[in-house]
């Protein structure tokens, strides 16, 4: 499956409008050095996009960096700092669920944000209308995480 998507992605269908504009490592390949990913982006479809951009941007506090509109609506790219793909096992995932939340709550795909200050960082995502799982806590890679989610309306 990897191989016919590794195809897929990196243009193996000519008329795909991905065609040639990124490739994905498969079994056996490696991209050439000009040619690895750069940027890791995570697009969020929001039914109430003013209510999402207000909550990424203004309270969350991630930069606009650009907005492009077109027929069909908009998007606003906000940046986030480094950003990381981590590939986990779902027994991994359940006990990152475990430690952060005490039970399992997270779907396939988590979204996390590295802060300065997790207390602080959740009080305005609760104030902002996020449903909080779990206080702010100390994980066993030393990090302090919180637990929160965006409104619904928003995520």
């Amino acid at each position: 499956m990897a191989g016919a998507l590794g195809r897929l992605i990196s243009g193996g269908d000519r008329n795909s409008r991905f065609a040639g504009s990124f490739n994905l490592v498969t079994e056996g390949h490696r991209m050439a050095d000009n040619a690895q990913v750069t940027e890791l982006r995570l697009v969020v479809t929001a039914p109430d996009y003013e209510q999402a951009l207000h909550f990424y941007r203004d309270v969350l506090g991630l930069r606009q960096q650009a907005v492009f509109d077109s027929e069909g609506g908009r998007v606003t790219l906000l940046g986030a700092g480094r950003a990381t793909l981590e590939l986990a096992e779902p027994g991994h995932a359940a006990y990152v669920d475990d430690v952060e939340v005490g039970r399992r709550s997270a779907g396939h795909i988590r979204v996390a944000f590295a802060v300065a200050d997790s207390a602080a960082a959740t009080d305005l995502a609760r104030q902002a209308g996020a449903t909080v799982l779990a206080p702010p806590t100390t994980t066993p890679w030393a990090r302090r995480t919180p637990a929160w989610m965006p409104r619904p309306d928003c995520s």
